[in-house]
């Protein structure tokens, strides 16, 4: 239901600033949720208002993505840009929960800050455990993305300066190990590409998944998200040969941008 209500808010906005926005509130949500149940307090009107405002403005911020590949140096600097993502987010939504609770807007501000802060490392490291370090495409693959998004820059649809976090690694990686099942996985932002050893495969994720990031520009990504578990659910490899489903249209860009 949340993600649904933001994602539909955030599209009048359109294209990859609002998909940017609706999983910036999202995250946010959740955080303020977690963070006051931690604490033993209730989540008010006012507390919820500042963390929308927060995470709105935070979403104006693109979201880091790898310049080079490595994962120790990728891990630092995730860390330090959403360090400062949240601090802008958190100093937001500080200063408006203490105003419209009456209170110093500037203390609430700094507070917010403060906050923001340790909520945007916790995220980057909680992204980073589950999906892995940010890492980056072959030259061959990066060439027909920019391809794809040359072509849909052209239509309005392009990435502009939100692009996706292409990652690999992390606990998706070891358990798909586990059970020799390797597939790649798009969240919000976040595209899971696995198979960086195998070209054929790495060419075919890298370009699947950023497909699904389009659809998330285009139409949002809870829509996005709940077609895919359906249809995979439903149909199982079926979606990929189905017309009329994500799957089905992430394949058909593949297929055009792919060789």
């Amino acid at each position: 239901m949340l993600g649904g209500a933001v994602s539909a808010g955030m599209g009048a906005i359109g294209g990859s600033l609002a998909n940017n926005m609706a999983y910036n509130v999202l995250t946010k949500s959740v955080t303020y949720a977690a963070t006051t149940a931690a604490s033993g307090e209730s989540m008010t009107m006012k507390g919820a208002l500042g963390m929308i405002a927060g995470g709105v403005v935070g979403g104006l911020l693109p979201g880091y993505s790898a310049k080079t590949d490595g994962s120790f140096g990728n891990i630092l600097r995730e860390t330090v840009h959403e360090s400062f993502r949240g601090a802008v987010s958190g100093g937001i939504t500080g200063a408006v929960t203490a105003g419209l609770s009456g209170q110093n807007i500037f203390e609430g501000m700094v507070s917010g800050m403060g906050q923001g802060v340790k909520h945007g490392a916790i995220e980057a490291a909680t992204m980073i455990s589950i999906f892995g370090s940010a890492t980056t495409p072959s030259k061959d693959v990066a060439k027909r993305l920019k391809k794809m998004d040359d072509d849909f820059s052209a239509v309005g649809n392009g990435m502009g300066n939100y692009k996706p976090i292409y990652r690999s690694g992390g606990i998706l990686n070891v358990l798909q190990n586990a059970i020799s099942y390797t597939r790649g996985f798009a969240f919000g932002r976040n595209l899971y590409v696995p198979g960086a050893d195998n070209p054929a495969y790495e060419n075919y994720v890298y370009l699947n998944e950023t497909a699904h990031f389009y659809q998330n520009s285009a139409v949002g990504w809870a829509e996005v998200f709940s077609d895919a578990l359906r249809v995979q659910l439903s149909m199982g490899m079926g979606c990929y040969y189905t017309p009329g489903n994500v799957e089905w249209a992430a394949d058909q860009l593949f297929l055009i941008y792919g060789h």
